[in-house]
């Protein structure tokens, strides 16, 4: 009897997590959803004007590292509508996150919660594991946009495995960033969205730069969760740098690790 009790109240909590943020969770899907679309949109206006361009320039802006071409909408889309899944999903995702559990502190919500039958750890795994189910659903939401979107453009240059192993690489590196985010706002009992946007944008912008510099300073490329999303191609999916997410894997676990011991000892009186 207890234990359908504790299952019916953690399945409760579970699904008030989406409930509470469906409004904000519509608008960041359809935002995010059209941006990518209108991204891959411009394909073929692209296409058009890089055909305009002169060999020897083009020529000249590969020798710069300036290289526009792309031979089909997946190598567009690799290159072009990946990064807004990539830092447009972190931000979305990160707040959402956030959120779970800055709205615990608001007025006396967290003296009613976490002060119930519930375990203090079974709640926030309950919340965690609604931020992961979030970071599955909203990938497979943007993928079926995007393929639908690019079987109306090109169906003939979709490359199925490039496309999968990138969206592959988008849930890792949501996953990552979510339990980064969560960790820290388990050891931070108030704290705004500074965080939560603060981290996929430093990563990103800093993956950037290191993409820049990679040929100098390598080593910079371990350095970014970013990183397969400056690498991955059309032509060989799969080799891309995974030590970015090893690493970062590890952190991530030890900081979830850590901020939920000291959660556990917190006082909501």
């Amino acid at each position: 009897m207890q234990g359908e009790r504790f299952r019916r109240a953690t399945n409760s909590l579970y699904s008030l997590e989406f409930k509470l943020q469906r409004k904000s969770t519509f608008w960041w899907i359809g935002v995010l959803g059209v941006l990518m679309i209108l991204e891959l949109l411009l394909y073929p206006l692209v296409d058009m004007l890089m055909g305009t361009i002169p060999e020897d320039i083009l020529e000249e802006m590969e020798q710069m590292g300036m290289s526009f071409e792309f031979p089909s909408v997946t190598a567009y889309f690799l290159m072009q509508g990946a990064q807004v899944l990539a830092l447009g999903g972190g931000l979305f995702l990160c707040c959402y996150c956030a959120n779970t559990i800055m709205r615990d502190f608001r007025g006396k919500q967290s003296e009613l919660l976490y002060t119930n039958a519930l375990s203090r750890q079974d709640i926030v795994l309950t919340k965690f594991a609604s931020a992961v189910t979030m970071v599955v659903v909203f990938n497979v939401l943007m993928l079926a946009i995007e393929l639908v979107c690019m079987c109306i453009i090109d169906i003939n240059g979709i490359s199925i495995v490039p496309i999968l192993a990138m969206f592959l690489y988008s849930i890792i590196l949501h996953l990552l960033l979510v339990t980064i985010t969560f960790s820290i706002y388990l050891l931070k009992k108030k704290s705004g969205y500074g965080i939560a946007i603060a981290i996929p944008l430093l990563l990103y912008f800093f993956g950037a730069i290191a993409y820049a510099v990679s040929l100098d300073v390598p080593f910079l490329m371990y350095l970014t969760p970013y990183t397969p999303f400056y690498e991955i191609t059309a032509e060989a999916p799969f080799d891309v740098n995974f030590y970015s997410f090893i690493i970062y894997a590890v952190v991530a676990i030890a900081l979830f690790v850590w901020g939920l011991l000291k959660f556990k000892k917190r006082d909501f009186a």
